[in-house]
């Protein structure tokens, strides 16, 4: 069996599509991923991250606006959120949308991996750091920023019923 390195684009797809599908059931907001790279994010915002580890090595991060976050445990809750709110239901959506990205990465590759319990704060955006990809979105609350370091899987087969397929 072939080691293959994942392919970003395929990874970039699966980002996209699982961020897109959690926020819509967890956080009933619609996202909209942005095509232009010169997209305008603000520069400030929120954060919260995670590193995976196990079958492959990773960082995962979730950058946006204090309202598009405030807004997400708002519909989570049902009620008002306190600043306290905001930052626990944020820590609860990323839970659940790095489960979701996980649990799709090993339906592709048969790759197991866990992931530390996310850290919620206050970031000033910067420019993309150069080992990690981003992917933006927008929302009726501002922007979001998915970032997240390239998966070194070389070591990997990826399969897909039996067959070898590249993420």
């Amino acid at each position: 069996m072939a080691e293959r390195v994942p392919l970003a684009s395929e990874l970039s797809r699966i980002m996209e599509r699982v961020a897109c599908e959690v926020t819509r059931h967890v956080g009933q907001l619609e996202l909209r991923p942005v095509l232009d790279e010169n997209f305008p994010a603000e520069t400030g915002g929120c954060q919260v991250q995670t590193t995976l580890y196990g079958g492959y090595h990773s960082r995962i991060t979730l950058t946006s606006n204090y309202l598009f976050f405030f807004n997400l445990a708002k519909n989570m809750m049902e009620e008002s959120p306190t600043l306290e709110d905001v930052a626990d239901y944020a820590v609860e959506y990323f839970n659940v949308l790095c489960g979701h990205i996980v649990a799709e990465i090993f339906r592709v590759t048969g790759v197991t991996a866990k992931f530390c319990c996310p850290i919620f704060g206050h970031k000033v955006r910067s420019e993309a750091v150069p080992f990690q990809t981003c992917t933006q979105f927008c929302c009726p609350y501002g922007w979001l920023e998915l970032g997240y370091a390239p998966l070194p899987m070389t070591a990997i087969s990826a399969k897909h019923e039996g067959e070898e397929k590249e993420l």
